[in-house]
């Protein structure tokens, strides 16, 4: 079987996706597990990057709308970590840090939100702007810790829509054009 160009870059957007959601998920696991320690949470950033690298890398069979939203959500999730350095240099006590953390939390959203948009159904969609809500009504979390779940949640619903794209990508119904997987275990062949 010949491999081609585009089934390399497909393959590199499915293992994006995986490696992003993984990258999505540490947090949360974090959170539940009691622990939160500045090792394992670079750790998930790493794989996050190396994820957004894979999806930049194999964005082009998925059309234009995919091609111009992976680097412009990349853009956008490397100006969430730049306003956090930012805040971390000019804040004056904690509560101003907490300010540009809100803010980053909802460039972070904006990342999370184009970055599959272009690969979602209707319920894809609707799953990553209800997680965009979230991830711009998180900074209520910073201050009253009532509201915990909005950035776990929103962290969980990215992490869905990537999944809802990666299987979209796993049963070849995007890119357009690819023939449907077939079954390749051995076995007995029924006749038609």
């Amino acid at each position: 079987m010949l491999v081609t160009n585009s089934d390399s870059s497909i393959r590199h957007t499915r293992n994006g996706l995986l490696l992003v959601t993984l990258g999505l998920v540490g947090p949360v696991i974090q959170v539940f597990w009691g622990t939160s320690s500045p090792w394992i949470q670079g750790l998930f950033d790493l794989v996050t990057i190396c994820g957004y690298g894979l999806l930049i890398v194999g964005r082009k069979p998925f059309g234009f709308p995919h091609t111009w939203l992976v680097p412009i959500s990349a853009v956008i999730a490397i100006t969430s970590v730049l306003v956090l350095l930012l805040g971390a240099l000019v804040s004056a006590n904690a509560l101003d840090f907490l300010g540009f953390f809100g803010y980053a939390l909802v460039f972070q959203g904006a990342a999370w939100l184009l970055l599959t948009y272009a690969l979602q159904r209707r319920l894809g969609r609707l799953v990553l702007w209800t997680g965009f809500f979230f991830a711009a009504a998180a900074p209520a979390a910073l201050f009253n810790p009532r509201f915990w779940f909005l950035p776990v949640g929103a962290l969980v619903l990215f992490a869905t829509a990537n999944i809802l794209a990666w299987i979209r990508i796993v049963r070849r119904e995007i890119p357009r054009g690819l023939p449907p997987p077939t079954d390749s275990r051995p076995g007995p062949s029924i006749p038609a």
